[in-house]
């Protein structure tokens, strides 16, 4: 018999945050939070304010990192 806590963390979302990173300096902060499924990610930002259902992870980057000087890239959380 399958153990349901085997069962769940194999169906298990991942979570990621999306990190923006300004111009050349070593400034960054979180500006979302993200839970990707197999077929969507989920995304809020980091003050709540807003919420995004995107095709995958990655779509993120293209939200946040929409700025001349801005550029965004996915930091992926372990399992713990």
């Amino acid at each position: 018999m399958l153990d349901l806590h085997e069962f769940v963390h194999a169906q298990a979302p991942r979570m990621f945050a999306v990190v923006q990173e300004l111009g050349d300096s070593e400034d960054h902060r979180v500006a979302a939070w993200g839970i990707a499924f197999e077929e969507h990610a989920a995304v809020v930002t980091e003050d709540g304010d807003s919420r995004f259902v995107l095709r995958t992870p990655e779509s993120a980057l293209a939200v946040f990192g929409n700025h001349p000087e801005v550029s965004a890239r996915l930091v992926w959380l372990d399992a713990a």
